[in-house]
């Protein structure tokens, strides 16, 4: 199958670009300025895609320019009566479409510009010009480089409809290993390909080790209370070797992960103690990882940001990467025999006694990215952190980033540095107790949304949703769970930091983490797309629960003072920002 991640075309003043994340396309596009005072007016533009299988599918818009939904409409009839985007065309220069379906292969999205014929009213509207580009899903990563995101929008208008809000695990929170198959819906929905790609890493070891081979498995595990996962690890018997934190600063109170999980794996486990131990760093022992080994050999290994838990694959936002390579594997491998070996409360000192802590350990092959990898704790807090503030000292173009929360050190001071460096658009989501969304753009305030479900009272045509959030009670804890940073994505030095590293000084000095360097457009774009359609969700649920009866959140019609599209035309303005960033 031929890699198409990126593809371009320009049709009589209308230019579109799609980039190509982990099974979502981004489209982006602009359109010379004279064509928007055609006919009455641009009113929007119309997406169409055509999948590998199927017919051509013209993307629906919920919003229309009447309020058509009242708040005694069924909200799954009102999905169900969602116009096509001809009729309800996106008023935004750039789109983000998840295709239902994992399917492999090309797909064919057409743009077309729609223009009102009457200023008087909306609903006429006629075509304009068309551009088309075909990228391909599946199949477009380094090979041996496997990435995959959980959704992580439990908390949306999306799951209101699909699921009714139903509960992603049993009301009794004393059930540690429950039966997921009522669940299982959800679960596929929510872990989305990070699901995926971590049971096929799990089962396709567990297969070769029924097929008689000495496969073993080295797990590095903070959170642990997925009840599968769990099982999974049963399986391995006494080929599982688990380092599990055991830190007494956790979150304390009635967290979503409590800490009696820790002893409940365990008990699961039934792990001798040779095979077991249960230790931290300075403070945590944060790494997400799992190894597997052929005959003793490190061969591939399992890491990223997420948690094997409920939150962890089916609330957070969070990313899942394997890399099926030896000397990858061996680094890891290197690392946690590291802290498995050390003597109880000596995790932190041989981990600073390694050479790991002092250097980036780095790869470039023909079958991998050119990345390299940083294992903390070490004993300067900003050794990692200058090589992202450096990346972030040169951006050009665009820095998109979610991260868990802001802390201290070099990374963070070059991130709020770079917000006000002219040209340079700022896509970032932050988690902090509160939500903020931040959009800043050549040293503008940018807009700031808090984190919150829709609830209570809930303007049309939305419903409430589920509460997962801080201040959601027995279900609150973080949703977003990402630590990425993306440098110019699609410009000439692409660059994406990730891993289970908080990217702050504090963390970095004090816990046992990785953190991934990847010099790659392919990765980058994939963390980019992540970065701004967490953006686009959270900024568009900040406009939705300021809406009201009187004012709902609707498409602007014909005749405006000041039309949507108005900030794409503006120099320095976030929106213009936005499309030259991704146009050029």
């Amino acid at each position: 199958m031929p890699k198409t991640i990126h593809a371009a075309s320009t049709a009589r003043g209308l230019s579109l670009h799609g980039y190509v994340g982990d099974y979502v396309v981004m489209l982006a596009w602009s359109l010379d300025r004279a064509l928007t005072t055609l006919h009455a007016g641009l009113a929007g533009f119309s997406i169409e895609r055509t999948p590998p299988q199927g017919s051509a599918q013209t993307l629906l818009n919920t919003l229309d320019f009447a309020a058509g939904i009242t708040a005694n409409t069924d909200i799954r009839e009102a999905a169900r009566q969602a116009k096509p985007s001809t009729q309800s065309p996106f008023q935004k220069f750039r789109w983000i479409d998840y295709p239902s379906q994992l399917v492999p292969g090309a797909y064919r999205y057409v743009v077309t510009a729609m223009y009102f014929t009457d200023p008087h009213d909306p609903a006429k509207l006629v075509a304009g010009v068309s551009a088309e580009v075909t990228v391909t899903l599946g199949d477009t990563l380094a090979p041996n480089f496997d990435l995959a995101f959980t959704r992580g929008f439990i908390s949306s208008q999306a799951y209101a409809r699909e699921f009714d809000n139903a509960a992603f695990r049993p009301a009794d929170r004393s059930q540690y290993l429950f039966a997921t198959a009522p669940f299982e819906p959800q679960y596929a929905w929510c872990g989305r390909r990070a699901r995926v790609v971590l049971f096929d890493f799990l089962r396709a070891a567990l297969k070769d080790r029924a097929a008689g081979r000495n496969v073993t498995l080295d797990a590095f595990v903070y959170d642990v209370d997925e009840p599968d996962f769990v099982e999974a690890l049963k399986e391995f018997g006494t080929g599982l070797r688990l380092f599990l934190d055991d830190s007494e600063e956790k979150p304390k109170g009635k967290p979503a992960e409590p800490k009696a999980d820790r002893a409940n794996a365990v008990k699961a486990l039934g792990l001798h103690d040779g095979n077991l131990r249960r230790g931290h760093f300075r403070r945590f022992a944060h790494d997400k990882v799992l190894i597997r080994r052929d005959d003793g050999k490190p061969t591939a290994v399992l890491a990223g940001s997420a948690n094997y838990s409920i939150r962890g694959l089916y609330v957070q936002s969070n990313s899942v990467v394997v890399v099926s390579e030896p000397g990858v594997a061996q680094a890891y491998a290197d690392a946690f025999e590291s802290a498995f070996a050390a003597a109880q409360g000596q995790e932190e000192k041989a981990a600073l006694a390694a050479p790991l802590s002092r250097e980036w350990v780095k790869f470039q092959q023909p079958n991998l990215p050119q990345f390299g990898v940083s294992f903390a704790p070490h004993g300067d807090g900003e050794f990692a952190l200058n090589a992202v503030a450096k990346a972030l000292n040169r951006a050009e173009k665009n820095v998109v980033f979610a991260l868990m929360s802001q802390g201290g050190g070099a990374a963070q001071e070059a991130l709020a540095n770079v917000t006000k460096k002219p040209g340079v658009y700022i896509a970032g989501t932050v988690q902090t107790g509160s939500f903020a969304v931040k959009l800043m753009a050549s040293g503008q305030n940018g807009s700031v949304a808090s984190y919150m479900a829709l609830e209570r009272t809930v303007p049309e045509p939305f419903r409430e949703e589920l509460n997962v959030g801080m201040g959601g009670g027995a279900n609150a804890g973080q949703v977003i769970h990402h630590k990425f940073v993306v440098v110019d994505f699609n410009g000439a030095e692409p660059t994406v930091f990730f891993g289970s590293s908080n990217l702050a000084s504090g963390g970095e000095a004090s816990n046992g983490d990785n953190l991934m360097a990847v010099y790659d457009k392919e990765i980058a774009t994939m963390f980019a797309i992540e970065g701004m359609q967490l953006n686009d969700h959270y900024a568009f649920r900040d406009k939705a629960s300021k809406g009201t009866a009187a004012a709902p959140f609707a498409l602007q019609g014909p005749g405006a003072k000041t039309p949507w599209y108005a900030g794409y035309y503006e120099p320095g303005a976030k929106h213009y920002l936005e499309m030259r960033s991704l146009i050029g």
